[in-house]
């Protein structure tokens, strides 16, 4: 259990610790020991053609080499080709298998600064007793001293293989295109090794990638909605009393789901929108200062399903609110609206006229809650899960505490409605009550940007 108060981790914590070190400990050794049985495989998948070579000289008898060769021309080249490419997949299984062998090694590392640091001794005196490294910075993916000696003899005896099979292809000529395919083959080996060691070291389990939700957080929906709410129907709200949406569900306000409609059927809602205080200075700091990735969410279903012919009105109407739309979607607009997008392009003009910088931007249709990948809904959460996403900004605590299971860290933008109170459905009360730790309760945008400085 987390004492809260004091930032320290009780005994149960420590004591799964003990056995996550145990069992990574187990993996690590038992990867070692894969690698060395997927080489003897290699060894004996590159023995083949040398026994087969040897086969067909004493059966050919007294016939000259060549003219084994000029017989089994085309077998020979598929067969050395074969054992060349067999060869390289061997080498990237193994290849993986190491880079296993050292994530565990920093898991490791990690759980052993943890009990040292709490052992209580002198650092002078953990220095003396401590012989393995405790960061997990350490080992590095790539070891030039170690395993590249490795990775080049995969690469000389793969190389060798294709270099042959292209030698007999020529007739047992060597020319440029035999030198060209070995060179070429074991550059590829060298390649792979330093590309899948950045990968492992920058991307693989982690991404610095923030996902953004933009109702609510990029901007104060609250204020709009009632200032819209109060002139198109004049029915007052006050924003702080919105504590539960949709609103239609809370009895207390009297809105029922024909004024939300009228509400955001109207693209002065859209376009009206102010941004959050200090969003934009957040934002391009994320992306220029911490190099950061961002990705805009956005679920709005707007206008709404209506007679077919007041929803292709409405969607002009959508449309004409837009800042100079590319002309082919004007014609897409009118000559088929009810199967256009037009509140896409009023996000991309709201976030250009506040000058938001972002890297992508997904207007979510459908299915915007489901995590589950059989629904293949394109939302949040499949773009969360696919590019390891590692922050998200929220304000829904139900789609935030089902972000914390896929990002490392989730910041919960405070508002009326996601903070526990008796207005709430009993489920949602349930989510705020238990949120995951990972899940940052934060006021505004100036507190997201102190935890992505202590984060990052």
């Amino acid at each position: 259990m987390n004492d809260e108060s004091s930032g320290k981790t009780g005994p149960g914590f420590s004591d799964f610790l003990l056995a996550e070190y145990e069992n990574i400990a187990g993996a690590h050794f038992r990867a070692i020991q894969t690698i060395t049985s997927f080489f003897r495989y290699y060894l004996l998948i590159m023995s083949v053609p040398v026994s087969a070579i040897a086969f067909l000289l004493n059966w050919g008898g007294h016939e000259a080499p060549g003219q084994l060769v000029w017989r089994f021309q085309f077998p020979a080249y598929l067969g050395l080709f074969a054992v060349s490419v067999v060869g390289l997949f061997v080498y990237l299984y193994i290849l993986n298998l190491r880079f296993d062998a050292v994530l565990y090694a920093r898991v490791i590392n990690g759980v052993r600064k943890y009990y040292y640091d709490r052992s209580g001794a002198p650092a002078w005196e953990q220095a003396r007793l401590r012989v393995l490294p405790q960061t997990t910075a350490v080992p590095h993916y790539v070891e030039p001293r170690y395993f590249l000696p490795v990775v080049l003899v995969f690469g000389l005896v793969n190389s060798s293989y294709l270099a042959g099979a292209m030698y007999v292809l020529n007739s047992l000529r060597f020319d440029f295109s035999v030198w060209s395919q070995f060179l070429s083959m074991l550059g590829l080996h060298v390649a792979t090794y330093y590309w899948y060691a950045e990968h492992r070291d920058r991307a693989y389990l982690k991404s610095n990638i923030i996902g953004v939700d933009i109702d609510g957080v990029l901007n104060n929906h609250r204020t709009t909605f009632c200032e819209l709410l109060r002139r198109l129907t004049g029915k007052n709200v006050e924003p702080d009393r919105i504590t539960h949406i949709p609103l239609h569900e809370n009895k207390a306000l009297d809105v029922d789901l024909k004024h939300e409609r009228c509400v955001f059927n109207h693209p002065l809602y859209w376009t009206m929108q102010t941004p959050a205080e200090g969003a934009q200075r957040v934002l391009s700091r994320a992306r220029n200062v911490l190099k950061m990735r961002v990705f805009l969410f956005t679920h709005r279903p707007w206008p709404d399903a209506q007679p077919r012919g007041r929803l292709a009105a409405l969607k002009r109407t959508f449309h004409k609110a837009c800042s100079s739309p590319p002309i082919w979607e004007t014609l897409a607009c009118w000559l088929a609206p009810t199967s256009a997008n037009p509140v896409a392009r009023i996000t991309k003009d709201w976030l250009k006229r506040h000058g938001f910088e972002f890297d992508k931007l997904v207007v979510e249709k459908g299915n915007d809650y489901s995590t589950d990948p059989i629904g293949h809904a394109n939302n949040r959460f499949h773009y969360a899960s696919h590019t390891n996403m590692r922050y998200f900004v929220e304000d829904d605590v139900v789609k935030a505490a089902k972000l914390a299971y896929i990002c490392d860290f989730v910041f919960l933008l405070e508002h009326p409605y996601n903070k526990p109170n008796e207005d709430m459905p009993t489920y949602v009360r349930e989510v705020a009550d238990s949120l995951p730790t990972n899940v940052l309760p934060v006021k505004d945008w100036n507190e997201v940007w102190q935890h992505l400085r202590r984060l990052a």
